[in-house]
């Protein structure tokens, strides 16, 4: 245990602080305003897909007479999810509180793999943690926190199959792509890994280019 706590120190760190950080707002917003803090602009449709889907009326606003095609599905699929384990929305916010503080994590494992400074490293990760609008829509009704966490962990695994050459990797990123797609379709236009992937097999047997693309990517 001590020797595991040594090797990860800063990533507990900084899950730590980023934790906390959302609890303690979670807490406050909920204790001064109420249960409507937790809810923003497009909140509302969210809840009301997710609701229409727990209870079989499929991805609908109107009982299941038509289909909503406005929002990609993914976030309300999970709000689903918990409403059907639990008959209620508030434990969807502790499950993107979790997956929100591991977002710093990636940035400090993404960090090590390409070899940064330790204390650069960590005072990034911190800043992330506790950056206010991350906080924020961590502990609402919006797809942020969950895209996010899919979105940094396959930019994570792209950047281990860069560093390791590891095709199980590649597979991973890609998977973890196409479902945060369907959280927020940004994630279809990043259009320049697919290229990156061609050049890494391109000019791989060089170890200078091998060593650098994951650099020049990062930046």
């Amino acid at each position: 245990m001590k020797i595991f706590f040594r090797e990860y120190r800063i990533e507990i760190l900084v899950f730590g602080a980023a934790f906390v950080a959302r609890l303690l707002a979670l807490a406050y917003g909920v204790l001064h305003y109420g249960n409507g803090i937790l809810q923003l602009s497009d909140s509302q449709a969210f809840l009301d897909l997710a609701r229409a889907v727990a209870s079989g009326y499929g991805y609908s606003r109107d009982g299941g007479l038509t289909a909503f095609v406005l929002r990609p599905p993914g976030y309300s699929f999970y709000l689903a999810g918990f409403f059907w384990l639990f008959n209620r929305f508030w434990p969807a916010i502790l499950g993107q509180v979790a997956l929100s503080s591991f977002v710093p994590v990636f940035l400090v494992r993404l960090g090590k793999n390409l070899m940064m400074d330790s204390r650069t490293v960590f005072w990034a990760a911190l800043i992330t943690a506790l950056e206010p609008h991350l906080v924020i829509y961590s502990i609402t009704y919006m797809s942020e926190a969950l895209f996010g966490f899919l979105f940094l962990a396959s930019i994570f695994y792209f950047f281990r199959f860069l560093c390791e050459d590891a095709l199980q990797f590649l597979f991973v990123s890609s998977v973890l792509l196409g479902i945060s797609a369907y959280v927020r379709p940004v994630s279809n236009y990043l259009f320049f890994l697919y290229p990156t992937v061609m050049l890494y097999y391109w000019w791989g047997a060089k170890d200078t280019f091998r060593n650098l693309l994951p650099k020049v990517f990062f930046v």
